[in-house]
């Protein structure tokens, strides 16, 4: 960790990947299945330096892709490879990084505005109202008494073709 801070400190970021490299490669030879959530800040750590020093939103989207495989939790790892995918218009992959750091996601209002995102994503880029829907009455669940969240529920339930059935579905 100090010789890492020395290289980023130092703008020698050829190096301080380099650490991150040995280090990952030195958890896996010791135990590939432990070790989890050391492993995903490492690769986390690498996705940051390839997103913000070098531009690189595909070798940074890797190693937060790992990140996330490592521990689903890692909500700085998910946010950021759920900015990179938007950016790049990849908006089905963006949409499951929204719903997976929602549910990762422990302080309750950054989750309700989490839901309301995803349902943003799913009805704007997805053309999905139903599943916007859903996560609209997710955020509301949290948020029972939020008034923008009811009407932008009753504004997505209008966009969509009631039957009898769903019709009973659309009920808060």
């Amino acid at each position: 960790d100090h010789l890492d801070a020395i290289y980023r400190k130092a703008d020698d970021w050829e190096a301080a990947l380099q650490i991150l490299e040995q280090r990952l490669s030195a958890l896996d030879k010791i135990d590939s299945s432990g070790n989890l959530t050391i492993r995903s800040d490492l690769h986390q750590q690498a996705g940051e330096i390839w997103e913000k020093v070098y531009q690189d939103a595909e070798k940074a989207v890797s190693h937060y892709r790992k990140a996330i495989e490592l521990d689903n939790t890692n909500t700085l790892a998910l946010y950021s490879a759920r900015q990179l995918l938007y950016a790049k218009g990849d908006f089905s992959n963006a949409v499951k990084f929204c719903e997976m750091e929602a549910l990762a996601e422990r302080d309750g209002d950054r989750c309700v505005a989490l839901y309301r995102e995803l349902a943003t994503l799913l009805f704007d880029q997805m053309s999905n109202p139903s599943r916007a829907i859903a996560a609209l009455k997710r955020a509301l669940k949290l948020a029972p008494n939020h008034a923008d969240i009811q009407i932008e529920l009753a504004k997505m339930i209008s966009f969509v073709s009631l039957t009898p059935s769903s019709a009973k579905d659309h009920k808060w």
